[in-house]
């Protein structure tokens, strides 16, 4: 069962996501960069999943602007994008990085609620 923007995922579907976000993450920091080989690594690890492709792109987008890290995240879009990601799906998922990435305080994630430093 594809999961998509619908229900939860599964195990084997979060292992998958974590899969093409690593090789994604991997080779848009490679250099000589090869976008035509990227994307068939990236296409071949997602085995026929555009719904995680949304999502490994949409998480990418999603967060660049809060991880100080995350030059080389735009890149791993694309590749999850150019390897077939279902592109009606990934505004969803960048909402979803965005509001996880608001939640997040010094590394750690807080769900529903927000943490300050004490003054």
């Amino acid at each position: 069962m594809q999961h998509g923007s619908r229900g939860a995922a599964s195990a084997g579907d979060r292992i998958v996501t974590a899969r093409i976000m690593g090789a994604a993450n991997r080779l848009s920091k490679e250099r000589p960069f090869d976008l035509e080989a990227a994307v068939a690594e990236v296409r071949h690890v997602a085995d026929g999943r555009p719904d995680l492709l949304a999502e490994a792109a949409g998480t990418y987008l999603g967060t660049v602007q809060s991880d100080p890290f995350s030059w080389h995240y735009p890149l791993a879009a694309q590749i999850c994008l150019d390897a077939g990601a279902d592109r009606t799906a990934v505004s969803l998922w960048v909402e979803r990085a965005r509001d996880r990435a608001r939640h997040t305080w010094g590394g750690i994630t807080i769900p529903h609620e927000t943490v300050r430093p004490k003054a």
